[in-house]
Order: structure tokens, then sequence, then C-alpha cells
């Protein structure tokens, strides 16, 4: 009866590493994710936005990096949480979600700054 216990001990925390490997490789994808579309927002920002993108674009494109950074955020908490799993360093993800965090609320009053004093940019 012990070794059944053990054994099923052992299975659940098999299928908890799975899930938590899951949880952390889907945080990465989506923090790779926010920082290609905050590199592509830079390359329009250093253009000045004069590449024909409408305001409404661009402003889709800093919460789609919003919406990125979130679910990255979401996932690497969850790593972890049923059982402590050292095997991968959260703290690390973490720090790279709050720096891009940071650098997109920059941005952000950048562009607002920017729209708001270039009537000649589309809107739509």
């Amino acid at each position: 009866m012990r070794n059944r216990v053990a054994y099923n001990k052992m299975k659940v925390a098999i299928i908890y590493e799975e899930e938590d490997r899951k949880l952390y490789n889907g945080a990465v994808a989506s923090l790779n994710d926010a920082v290609i579309k905050f590199n592509q927002f830079v390359i329009l920002r250093n253009n000045q936005f004069k590449t024909g993108v409408k305001q409404k674009d661009i402003s889709n494109l800093l919460m789609d990096i919003n919406f990125d950074i979130l679910v990255a955020r979401n996932k690497i908490r969850r790593v972890g949480s049923v059982i402590p799993n050292e095997q991968y360093n959260t703290s690390a993800i973490k720090a790279r979600l709050d720096d891009l965090a940071a650098k997109l609320q920059e941005q952000k009053y950048f562009a607002d700054k920017h729209f708001s004093s270039h009537d000649g940019l589309p809107k739509n």
C-alpha cells in the first residue's frame, strides 16, 4: 500500500512537472511575441510613423504587446503553483516582462504625444 501511494504521488508530480513545462514554454513564447511586436513598433517609431501606418494600427500593436505581456505573466505566475518546481528560472522571465512592460509604457506615452501633436497622420 505504501509503495502504491508513493507511486501515485510520483505520477502526480510528473503530471504537474509537464504542466509547468508547458506553462513556462508558453510564457517564453508570449514574451518572445511581445518582443518581436515591440521591435516592430520601434522601427515604425524610428521612421516617425511615415510608412503609411494608421494611428489605429499603432494603437492595436501596442495593445497586442500588452496582451502578450499579460498572457506571459499569467503563465509564469502559475509555474510551480501546485507543486514547488525550482527547475525553471521564473524570476528571470518575470524581470524581462517587467522591463518590457516599463518600456511599453514609455512608448505608449511617446506615441500619445506624437499623435496628439501630428494631425497629418491618418487616424483610421
